[in-house]
């Protein structure tokens, strides 16, 4: 991605640690954290960016330790990071909070003040009218009962689990096909209409691009980093 200088950056869905090509991935992700222009002013991050995290009281996962140093530059430099889980890496509990001095949002969505711009982020895996399986996955997976299970289970049982659900849901995600618009667009659409924003942006659907609404409000779908390295530079002016 062709980097401007300064404004906000978004990414989404870079899925750390997954598939065969995982360490070129991370390395790719590297360089783009560390050639973020000095006068950037932050970086969104829209959920997925591990392919599976869970932090325990006491533990954090371990890998990732160039990103996680390249995340904690910018923020030593002044860069604001924020991120919004996805539904791959939910289950935080302070680490990267504690680390990095990184703001977790952990909503469905949320307006925030772009610079002059009022805009609607998320991940985007909670919006709009989505199937009773994904409907399902997302009750569960933030669901206190099953997150108190989850934790008192060995991080053993608990990665290996998660490892064949990742999996299983990078197939179900590759193989479905949308019929119209991404479900996303319907959310913007019916959010639009009692709620006055600038702009949305959101990741989860693996599809890239822009679509203007109606009255004309842009939608920003973040697409697959892990594939394309795709992102957005929104100036905020």
């Amino acid at each position: 991605m062709e980097k401007a200088a300064g404004g906000y950056y978004f990414v989404a869905d870079v899925h750390l640690g997954a598939g065969p090509d995982a360490a070129l991935r991370e390395r790719l992700f590297v360089d783009y954290l560390r050639e973020l222009p000095e006068d950037a002013e932050a970086l969104y991050i829209l959920g997925d960016l591990f392919d599976f995290w869970a932090e325990y009281r006491d533990v954090a996962p371990r890998g990732f330790v160039r990103v996680l140093g390249a995340l904690a530059a910018l923020s030593d430099r002044g860069v604001k990071l924020v991120f919004y889980p996805g539904n791959h890496d939910w289950w935080l509990k302070g680490y990267l909070e504690g680390e990095l001095r990184m703001r977790v949002v952990q909503a469905r969505y949320a307006v925030e003040q772009i610079g002059a711009f009022k805009v609607c982020i998320g991940h985007g895996d909670g919006v709009g009218r989505r199937s009773f399986r994904e409907r399902l996955i997302y009750r569960m997976f933030r669901s206190r009962v099953l997150i108190a299970l989850l934790r008192s289970l060995h991080p053993r049982l608990v990665y290996g689990f998660a490892r064949r659900w990742s999996s299983s849901s990078r197939r179900h995600h590759q193989s479905c096909q949308w019929e119209g618009q991404s479900p996303i667009i319907g959310f913007a659409r019916e959010y639009a209409c009692d709620h006055k924003v600038d702009a949305f942006i959101f990741g989860h659907d693996h599809r890239e691009g822009k679509v203007l609404l109606d009255d004309g409000t842009p939608v920003y779908l973040l697409g697959d980093w892990a594939k394309s390295q795709s992102g957005l530079n929104f100036s905020g002016k």
